[in-house]
């Protein structure tokens, strides 16, 4: 009785040391790539992403957003589109896309914003030329705690298109966000 007890015991501290061994292996960032944006684009998430729509008050003109996003090591990656009103002039689309970083810089209560040019790649390769888009890098706080996010925003056709790490400084790496945004494909 003692000997099966004894088994049964060694048994199950086996099974809890595989339990902690595989809890210690499992990654902060499990990536994988995915459709956004109605399969206009491509882009890696480092977890499993969720997808919520809401409105979204841009100056004159609101419009419906689909939210694709996935948090990870304590800060969230996301990819956001909503289509623009039908025959907007290119100086409407413009507005539209500056509104929206404005909000982003807005709601981060921005301390510093950085800005430049990025190019989204195609998925099919150097063979096609990519899309020149702006990136900013806004340093804010939120929830009275430093963050800082990394985002592109872009006009592709008639969507209007946000893609962006944010976190607070101490859980968003650089390279991680970098990883997030390079990793964005046109399909």
């Amino acid at each position: 009785m003692n000997e099966r007890k004894c088994n049964f015991m060694c048994r199950l501290a086996w099974l809890a040391l595989a339990a902690l061994a595989l809890a210690a292996c499992t990654p902060t960032y499990n990536w994988r790539e995915m459709p956004v944006a109605d399969g206009a684009l491509r882009v890696a998430f480092p977890g499993k992403p969720d997808t919520q729509t809401r409105e979204l008050p841009l100056g004159e003109h609101p419009m419906t957003f689909q939210l694709t996003a996935a948090e990870a090591g304590g800060a969230v990656y996301a990819v956001g589109h909503g289509r623009m009103p039908a025959g907007m002039a290119p100086d409407q689309r413009a507005a539209l896309r500056e509104a929206l970083e404005q909000s982003l810089s807005a709601n981060l209560q921005a301390a510093r914003t950085e800005r430049r040019t990025a190019v989204v790649r195609h998925a099919a390769g150097a063979a096609r030329p990519g899309l020149t888009v702006d990136e900013i890098e806004i340093q804010g706080e939120a929830g009275e705690q430093a963050v800082w996010l990394l985002a592109q925003v872009f006009v592709l056709g008639d969507r209007l298109v946000e893609v962006a790490a944010i976190g607070p400084q101490a859980k968003l790496s650089r390279e991680t966000a970098r990883t997030f945004l390079d990793s964005l494909r046109l399909q």
